[in-house]
């Protein structure tokens, strides 16, 4: 009670709170389809992130694959190479006797 004995009305708000509380609302609800948004462009990008190391992972195997392919071959081709070269050089050896004993007889 106050001094006049009347009571005092408890304090009103102002006609904007209502409208204050519903923008504060409606902003929330924008931040959180936002971030609803970034969160949903997150899980894209990981899963975008998972098949391309399962593609890199792919392509690693790949490239071990004709690594040794690689590898292989060029043993085999060597070989083969090798075999060449001992024959041109026993055919060359042949020629030469066959030449020598011709005019040195």
């Amino acid at each position: 009670m106050s001094a006049t004995g009347l009571t005092q009305a408890p304090p009103r708000a102002p006609p904007e709170t209502g409208m204050w509380v519903q923008s504060n609302h409606g902003q929330m609800d924008e931040v959180a389809a936002v971030m609803q948004e970034n969160l949903e462009k997150v899980v894209d990008q990981d899963m975008m992130v998972s098949v391309v190391d399962a593609q890199t992972t792919s392509l690693q195997d790949g490239t071990f694959q004709i690594v040794v392919s690689g590898e292989n071959m060029k043993q085999r081709h060597f070989c083969v190479n090798y075999k060449m070269i001992i024959v041109l050089g026993i055919i060359c050896t042949i020629v030469l006797i066959i030449i020598i004993t011709y005019f040195c007889i």
